[in-house]
């Protein structure tokens, strides 16, 4: 059976502090801890949402010119398939063929 995170006050406030901002790598670094451990601590400590997450437009970009399948890219960037496709449009991205 996988250990649990045991998390402190200080780690708590600083998951509060940076959920909206930081990138999943970013955070992942920083508890040292699984995406999935640090999502379902910030659910029980309500109020956080990851839909103002602000992202590198040009890494998006590139990442969806380098032909990574949209599945990957959606979680990585923390957004729906439709919320993708709509930043794409709105910077005249060329659908794939």
């Amino acid at each position: 059976m996988p250990m649990r995170k045991l998390w402190t006050a200080d780690e708590e406030q600083q998951l509060k502090d940076m959920y909206n901002t930081a990138t999943k790598e970013e955070m992942v670094a920083k508890f040292n801890t699984s995406w999935w451990k640090i999502r379902d601590k910030a659910k029980k400590l309500g109020g956080l949402n990851r839909k103002n997450c602000v992202y590198d437009l040009n890494a998006l970009i590139a990442d969806y010119r380098s032909g990574t399948p949209m599945v990957p890219l959606c979680e990585k960037y923390n957004m729906s398939y439709p919320t993708f496709k709509g930043i794409l449009k709105a910077n005249n991205i060329e659908g794939r063929k």
